[in-house]
């Protein structure tokens, strides 16, 4: 996978030969600076614990044979009849991470198959009101043989579900091994420091004197006004050293802030 995203959706597939089952997120992976791919959610249907994912409309139901390796468990889920809509038979996922926020970008991989050639339409949703749609996404093309699929996508804001709109094809359709990445473009340690006048890169957050060690920052970067406040320093500060900066408002001259 490359660090680079580029806006809207792709996909990719390749025929099961060399299969590896996914593993279960667990570990919790230092801290970077550089774009990367972390892991949302993975779902290799090896338990009956199922809390992610169910399926609905169209009398739709769902069962567990032997994974794309031929080992383990696969789902399969099967819409009966022609319905007359995509909708009309879904397979839905709880988007990770909360909510999706403003072109948040994934990857989603997944082992799949179907018993006759299919068409699946992705369409995004917000858990409230009930399942309300929230746009469309790619298709996801079935054929009878095991395939690996990899769809990039950017998830639209406030997306809770993605759901698989089977309800045109009657049959069974397969997943295995579904895992969903998303894209940090600044790595895990977020944004990277900005430039402020005088060509100093600093934090948006970080102050002159803001450590409050030293007296730079009162009458320039803070400050307190109105109501007679006033302020002091105070040692120890918040880690035990040092010193901190209260401000007192005088209608509760007992309950300072410190700083």
């Amino acid at each position: 996978m490359s660090s680079g995203f580029k806006k809207g959706t792709s996909i990719f597939s390749t025929k099961a030969s060399n299969i590896r089952r996914s593993t279960a997120p667990g570990y919790e992976a230092p801290l970077t600076s550089s774009p990367e791919w972390i892991l949302a959610t993975s779902i290799d249907f090896e338990t009956d614990n199922a809390p992610d994912y169910r399926v609905q409309n169209g009398g739709t139901t769902m069962s567990y044979v032997t994974g794309a390796d031929g080992t383990g468990r696969a789902l399969k889920v099967t819409n009966p009849a022609v319905q007359s809509a995509g909708w009309g038979s879904q397979l839905i996922f709880d988007f990770p991470l909360a909510v999706a926020g403003q072109d948040d970008q994934y990857v989603l991989r997944m082992w799949v198959k179907a018993s006759v050639p299919a068409s699946a339409g992705i369409q995004y949703q917000k858990a409230d009101p009930s399942n309300a749609y929230n746009g469309n996404g790619p298709q996801v093309n079935f054929t009878t043989e095991w395939t690996e699929l990899e769809i990039q996508f950017t998830a639209p804001a406030a997306t809770e579900l993605i759901a698989f709109d089977m309800g045109l094809t009657a049959g069974d359709f397969y997943y295995d091994n579904i895992v969903l990445e998303k894209y940090l473009p600044y790595g895990t340690e977020g944004p990277p420091p900005v430039d402020v006048p005088g060509g100093v890169p600093t934090m948006v957050e970080k102050i002159t004197g803001g450590d409050m060690e030293s007296d730079a920052g009162l009458g320039g970067s803070f400050y307190v006004q109105n109501g007679g406040s006033t302020s002091k320093f105070e040692a120890p500060g918040a880690d035990g050293t040092g010193r901190a900066f209260v401000a007192t408002n005088p209608l509760s001259p007992t309950h300072g802030i410190r700083s």
